[in-house]
């Protein structure tokens, strides 16, 4: 029986990159602070396949539950359910293809190249969301105030700005709009 004591299987990830490719598999090394990391692909066909996938050219690296899943797989959770830990700050990001994703940080700097979004509905997906802000035409810290659903309507009515890749706007964090 083989063992895998790599550490990967606990390190699922979507990579969505600026152009609009999508690599599901596994991190091998990625860490924020570094432009480089290495992905075993799920389609590998050998166990030491790997690519390198520069963190630059990501729009977003999703680390999921479950590599089959190709988006939200948990039920919807009413905005008004949503808990952060004190902590954490709700943030919500709008990339330039429309696609929006919500959750929370304890680490948002507009200095660093992104920043780690942990989902505000814990049945979605993902885990952890690491956010590349090179890519993203809006990252809104809201006030604790601010009304989670209002700002998504307003984002989401926005629309797709540009050509950028990517198709229409969609959400994959569980938390609708309306």
């Amino acid at each position: 029986m083989l063992v895998d004591v790599s550490g990967a299987h606990r390190n699922r990830i979507t990579a969505r990159f600026a152009d609009g490719r999508v690599i599901r598999g596994y991190a091998l090394d990625f860490t924020p602070n570094r432009d480089t990391f290495h992905v075993r692909p799920l389609d590998a066909t050998g166990a030491h396949e790997r690519v390198t996938v520069r963190v630059d050219d990501l729009k977003a690296l999703f680390f999921v539950k479950d590599l089959s899943a190709t988006s939200h797989t948990g039920r919807d959770l009413d905005p008004k359910e949503v808990r952060v830990p004190p902590s954490q700050r709700r943030v919500v990001v709008r990339f330039g293809d429309g696609e929006i994703v919500a959750g929370s940080t304890c680490g948002y700097s507009p200095d660093r190249q992104g920043f780690f979004l942990f989902p505000l509905n814990p049945t979605t997906n993902n885990v952890r969301v690491f956010i590349v802000r090179r890519w993203a035409e809006t990252i809104r810290v809201l006030e604790p105030a601010e009304d989670l659903a209002d700002v998504l309507r307003e984002l989401t009515s926005a629309g797709p700005a540009g050509s950028a890749p990517g198709g229409p706007p969609h959400r994959d964090d569980g938390v609708p709009t309306s």
